[in-house]
């Protein structure tokens, strides 16, 4: 559940730092690329972070199951376990994916103008 949290976390940050350079791009017509690059480190970083954190997540949620398995000796805490690994899993991906879609953009847009 924790890992959900900071996956959440990444997400509400990676949010934030691509409306406000949507809105930097959006409103400027010239920029200085020390102005446009602001921020990019949040958006790189959480890119790196996510995948890592969803990995944890995933390692989390089997241990989870099968150490639930071990005392219980129940199909459903394995099922309990694997689903929070695979919504960790997925969480942390789609969250580095859509970030580097928008750093990509963001890069473009400062190198031509340039």
């Amino acid at each position: 559940m924790f890992i959900l949290v900071l996956l959440g976390i990444c997400s509400v940050v990676s949010l934030a730092v691509i409306l406000e350079r949507l809105v930097f791009f959006w409103t400027r017509q010239k920029y200085v690329a020390r102005d446009a690059e602001r921020h990019l480190y949040l958006l790189s970083t959480v890119i790196a972070v996510a995948p890592l954190l969803g990995i944890l997540g995933t390692v989390w949620g089997i241990r989870q199951a099968f150490g639930g398995y071990s005392l219980t000796a129940d199909m459903q805490s394995i099922a309990g376990g694997i689903a929070i690994a695979l919504q960790t899993t997925a969480a942390g991906l789609i969250i580095a994916l859509t970030d580097l879609v928008f750093y990509n953009y963001f890069t473009h847009k400062i190198d031509n103008a340039r």
